[in-house]
């Protein structure tokens, strides 16, 4: 691949955990409204423009994509802007758990 310099990936880890703080949100509200959720993890996967608005935000499982979850997941992850990390479009993965058993 592509070598990236160190600034950018430290852009790019900063991206990422801004976005997992974000999106704790929409999981301890899922938990609250339904403290019996399944544990589970995840990722969400965000394209960021050379702007560092988010283009699309995805979630890797299809029955928490289609969830409240994963609309909650995906409207927080769609609204974030970030310093621009790089004159490309850069996607992010992020690795999201809900419940007992998963480390934030």
């Amino acid at each position: 691949g592509t070598r990236r310099n160190p600034e950018t990936d430290a852009r790019i880890a900063r991206a990422i955990a801004d976005t997992r703080t974000e999106l704790q949100g929409c999981v301890d509200e899922a938990l609250r409204q339904n403290p019996s959720l399944r544990p589970a993890s995840f990722r969400v996967t965000a394209v960021i423009s050379s702007s560092g608005l988010v283009r699309r935000a995805s979630v890797d499982r299809r029955e928490i994509e289609a969830s409240a979850l994963g609309e909650c997941l995906k409207l927080r992850a769609a609204r974030m802007v970030f310093t621009p990390l790089s004159d490309k479009d850069v996607q992010i993965e992020v690795p999201v758990s809900v419940g007992p058993g998963f480390s934030r």
